[in-house]
């Protein structure tokens, strides 16, 4: 048909995927797969058509009456064919050849059922009975296990990649990638465990296999093993996206379940960091309630995130600018960004805390020999308050500036000078600024 194909006009018709099929089996229980005899042939082709299979044999040119393999517009026009013939029935879809029909209830199922042989029936369809399921309460269907309680892996799928030879070369890499990655959605850390794996597949990569692709491997398989029953998605259900933010990567789940929270947002009379007030200005165009759980499955995605170079919205621009603002109208008229900033990277104690603040770990900092331990302890007991500009790597501690020690005396003289008297004045700098052992110097 290569010669032919060229005289054929391809048709676009949307054919289901997974996910969109997850979706309609929400709450199903029963379920029945019927396989179509033939597939293609089981359409007549139109008489004007057929001239363009004719085909040479011993015994002279013949042709096809009906659609078959290997005609290029065969895949999308016997989809939409076998869709308009089940459209209306509640509970029946089909990807290609296979019609996969389910119900919450076994009197639900029946009658979908009944409706789809009447509808084969009328358009003259046949199906493969050794190959049609009836009535079951889980069901094999394109790798993977509808159940009642959700989707899981393909058992035979699972014993494939765990019975799999051990990969040799770039290309078996990419395969046996492609075969885990059907299962993907099954797997913790995906891309954390496959990561090696995938290393190997690129050009200037040597393909040398270690022991760490051979830990990849089998993280892989025992988490296949082990792979869990995904619940299906449930409009009624409230749903709730669970995310991580550190200062290298996000991470988000979807998940819809029953669980008590502590409220941390909204509180109009709270004090917020900067860097909450960051994110704060990020979601106001959106109407929302925030939650605060304790422990959260996204928090290795956020710490552990892609290397791919991030982009920068409006939105994140807008809460950059709002950090960069608190950093220029908490400066003290008498000092200036720029000598703060200066001061800043000079000071090698705030450069720990900035370290500390971007990767969370605090326990490093006193190792160093040329970090005040006391001043760093004291940062340390407001980290939760604490926000480094991404602009002028200054930190804030909430809205006020802190201040390297290098200009810590400048700032303590300054509440001595002016004629609005010390306790305003200690009052007006103690709002724009802060450092460890402020008030003892006063």
């Amino acid at each position: 048909m290569r010669q032919a194909n060229q005289a054929s006009k391809r048709e676009r018709h949307v054919t289901l995927t997974i996910k969109e099929i997850i979706g309609d089996l929400n709450g199903a229980k029963v379920f029945s797969k019927l396989d179509l005899n033939q597939g293609y042939n089981q359409l007549e082709l139109a008489p004007e058509s057929r001239y363009i299979t004719t085909f040479g044999t011993h015994l002279g040119l013949m042709r096809y009456k009906r659609s078959k393999f290997g005609i290029s517009s065969a895949a999308e026009i016997f989809q939409n064919v076998i869709r308009e013939t089940l459209e209306g029935i509640p509970g029946a879809l089909n990807i290609s050849d296979d019609i996969l029909v389910f119900g919450k209830t076994q009197n639900a199922h029946d009658h979908s059922l009944e409706a789809v042989f009447q509808r084969l029936k009328e358009r003259g369809l046949t199906l493969n009975k050794h190959k049609c399921e009836y009535g079951k309460d889980k069901l094999e269907f394109y790798g993977y296990v509808f159940s009642g309680d959700g989707i899981a892996p393909d058992p035979k799928k699972i014993d494939d990649i765990v019975n799999l030879q051990t990969p040799t070369s770039a290309s078996e890499v990419r395969s046996l990638l492609g075969m885990t990655n059907y299962c993907s959605r099954f797997i913790p850390d995906y891309a954390t465990k496959t990561d090696p794996l995938r290393k190997l597949t690129h050009k200037d990569q040597p393909s040398e296999w270690t022991s760490q692709h051979d830990s990849a491997v089998d993280q892989l398989k025992e988490a296949l093993v082990n792979a869990p029953v995904t619940a299906y998605f449930d409009p009624t259900k409230d749903t709730e996206v669970s995310v991580d933010a550190s200062p290298v990567g996000l991470a988000a789940i979807l998940s819809q379940v029953d669980r008590k929270t502590v409220s941390i947002y909204g509180n109009p009379s709270s004090k917020s960091p900067a860097r909450v007030e960051r994110w704060a200005l990020r979601l106001q165009p959106y109407q929302l309630t925030v939650r605060y759980r304790k422990g959260n499955p996204a928090d290795y995605l956020s710490r552990h995130p892609s290397k791919q170079p991030a982009t920068v919205c409006r939105e994140q621009k807008i809460a950059e600018e709002y950090v960069n603002y608190i950093t220029v109208t908490s400066t003290p008229k008498a000092l200036t960004v720029q000598e703060i900033k200066e001061a800043t990277k000079a000071d090698t104690t705030l450069q720990a805390v900035s370290k500390a603040i971007e990767t969370g770990n605090w326990q490093e900092g006193p190792k160093q020999s040329d970090v005040d331990s006391v001043a760093y302890t004291a940062w340390q007991k407001v980290k939760e308050e604490l926000s480094v500009g991404v602009t002028a790597q200054i930190i804030p501690r909430g809205t006020r500036i802190a201040v390297p020690r290098k200009l810590q005396e400048r700032v303590v003289n300054l509440a001595h000078e002016g004629h609005q008297g010390v306790v305003k004045t200690k009052s007006l700098l103690r709002e724009k600024v802060w450092f460890p052992g402020i008030d003892k110097n006063w």
